[in-house]
């Protein structure tokens, strides 16, 4: 008898969106967040930005940044780095980029586009 193959990151990875998307107490979509920035960014970048323009709660974004930059996921922080409007979370997001830069060359032209 062999047991049949089951991607589990798959599984792990829509029930952390479903909890994100519907869960009402911030701590517990933190938690799912911080979950999806542990899996490959082929997995849950793009989920991670659509989470990111779709909240409203600061820690929580600071969560997903946090995620997006465990993951280097450059593309997926310049993505909303663009979006932000609030200092703070921009300050954030760039501190990021900063740590990727010298691994990163999208992540250093963002950088120097900044400063110009």
């Amino acid at each position: 008898y062999e047991i049949p193959k089951r991607d589990w990151s798959s599984d792990v990875c829509s029930s952390d969106l479903q909890i994100v998307k519907t869960e009402k107490d911030p701590a517990v979509r933190q938690t799912a967040i911080r979950s999806l920035g542990n899996m490959k960014t082929e997995a849950t970048g793009k989920a991670l930005v659509d989470l990111y323009s779709a909240e409203t709660d600061k820690d929580v974004k600071k969560t997903v940044i946090s995620s997006l930059g465990n993951q280097n996921n450059v593309e997926g922080l310049i993505a909303i780095a663009g979006k932000e409007d609030t200092i703070e979370l921009k300050a954030e997001i760039v501190r990021r980029l900063v740590d990727l830069a010298p691994k990163n060359k999208a992540a250093a032209d963002f950088l120097i586009n900044l400063l110009k």
